[in-house]
């Protein structure tokens, strides 16, 4: 098994907020990409073949969900860090 990727749950919420729409969008893909590959287990996301699919890469149902509940996470803790909602 690979070591587990570094990766900081902070990472969304240090985004400044005047960031253009690609800066956001290309952030956030790196966020998501950080988290499938800790998900299954590399080192680095760049270690993903991002040409194939989920299902080549060895991604199943149970982690797609993780992968949904662990981004949802995010969302809901930067929605309530802009909005100072404890």
């Amino acid at each position: 098994m690979r070591a587990r990727a570094a990766f900081s749950d902070d990472a969304l919420r240090e985004q400044p907020g005047g960031l253009s729409v690609r800066e956001r969008t290309r952030r956030r893909s790196d966020l998501v990409r950080t988290k499938i590959a800790d998900l299954l287990g590399y080192r680095d996301r760049a270690e993903l073949d991002l040409t194939r699919s989920f299902r080549e890469i060895g991604f199943d149902s149970v982690q797609a969900v993780e992968l949904t509940a662990a981004t949802d996470a995010e969302r809901i803790q930067f929605i309530s860090d802009q909005f100072g909602i404890t």
